[in-house]
């Protein structure tokens, strides 16, 4: 069993499913404890039930600011700090670039791109502060690789890749690490309600 000088507070988006839930249950049965995020307030409520003691599941949907300040002063009013940030919540999207709306474009860089990077700044004060910290990115291997009908996707990994390159960059001399994840295809909810097809406008 971990001491509390070991024990570590991961904060983990987007856990209902795939490969945020593996990674949550992993890091509980490591013996440190997870608050992870749900966008329905019934899955954060039985992970919480579930997990007691391990894990809190919070409401959370990374496109909305109010939500993101409210559960990060949450979190570091409870807890006192957060260890790792894994910023996992994101969807895909399949369509071509040709087809693909404003509004479809705009969607999937608000959560794969903008709700990831508002709640990691919301977090880096503590990171700054305490002078330690761990950031993991979950990209994509579309993240340096473009495939023909997931521009728009690509095109939100991209960004997050080039952002986080240069964010390690300037945490390094904090003592703040950050991790890019570069995964393929297995087997999670990707192509389920995590994933989104466009709708064409012809």
């Amino acid at each position: 069993m971990k001491t509390s000088d070991q024990l570590k507070i991961w904060f983990i988006t987007g856990v209902s499913s795939g490969l945020g839930q593996a990674l949550a249950e992993a890091v509980m049965n490591s013996g440190d404890v997870v608050i992870g995020t749900f966008r329905q307030q019934a899955q954060a409520d039985a992970f919480s039930a579930a997990n007691a003691g391990k894990g809190i599941g919070m409401l959370l949907d990374v496109t909305q600011p109010m939500q993101r300040e409210a559960v990060v002063r949450m979190v570091l009013t409870q807890f006192g700090r957060v260890d790792v940030l894994v910023n996992n919540a994101g969807f895909g999207f399949a369509g071509a670039v040709e087809e693909a709306s404003d509004e479809e474009i705009r969607d999937v860089f608000e959560t794969n791109f903008f709700g990831t990077t508002a709640l990691t700044q919301l977090l880096l004060p503590q990171f700054r502060q305490q002078r330690s910290g761990h950031i993991i990115q979950m990209s994509s291997h579309g993240g340096f690789k473009a495939f023909a009908g997931f521009g728009i996707y690509n095109a939100s990994k991209f960004a997050l890749e080039g952002l986080s390159e240069a964010l390690a960059g300037e945490l390094a001399p904090l003592g703040i690490r950050l991790t890019i994840v570069e995964p393929g295809p297995f087997r999670t909810n990707f192509a389920g309600t995590a994933f989104r097809e466009g709708r064409r406008r012809r």
